[in-house]
């Protein structure tokens, strides 16, 4: 992390943090670079030293993501999942202007499918954060558009259900060259 800051009457915001990942080489491969992410929350300074408050919001600005499917048939991400709960529920995840580069490992020979533009917004179910293990987790529901290389725009909306082991997709996608 870069910095942090509180923010009057807004929130937190963090600049500037990076997530890598050691691969067997021990080379670091940057998996998340984030320009800025503001959390959205009602905070005073005693409460935030304590931890005893809660995040309505988060608000993640120019996101990089790099995807990866290893030959084991894992993903690089599968570590941010499930997401984190602060207070009584999931917060919202708003996400703008990002870039995710998806590559499979077995197919070391194909460049990664980037799109570019993508701004998506996540909510969990209202129900009651659990336990935190995939098993119990709630649904996830991701709303967005992108656009890349080879699209002019593109709208998504995905529900993950980690209990049940299901991901449901519906896609649009306007000018494909």
């Amino acid at each position: 992390v870069g910095g942090a800051r509180l923010v009057e009457d807004r929130g937190i915001a963090l600049c500037d943090l990076t997530i890598s990942e050691t691969s067997n080489t021990q080379l670091q491969n940057h998996l998340l670079v984030i320009d800025e992410i503001m959390l959205a929350c009602d905070v005073q300074l005693s409460q935030l030293a304590k931890g005893n408050f809660s995040i309505d919001r988060v608000e993640v600005k120019h996101p990089q993501l790099w995807v990866s499917r290893r030959a084991s048939g894992t993903w690089n991400i599968e570590s941010f999942l499930p997401l984190p709960a602060y207070g009584k529920a999931r917060p919202q995840i708003v996400i703008k202007d990002a870039q995710i580069a998806i590559r499979d490992e077995g197919l070391a020979q194909l460049p990664p499918f980037i799109f570019r533009e993508v701004n998506l917004k996540i909510d969990a179910a209202d129900a009651p954060v659990g336990g935190g293990t995939t098993a119990t987790m709630q649904p996830i529901n991701i709303r967005g558009t992108w656009g890349g290389t080879n699209i002019k725009r593109g709208e998504i909306n995905v529900q993950i259900d980690p209990a049940k082991k299901t991901l449901q997709v519906a896609a649009k996608v306007e000018q494909l060259q």
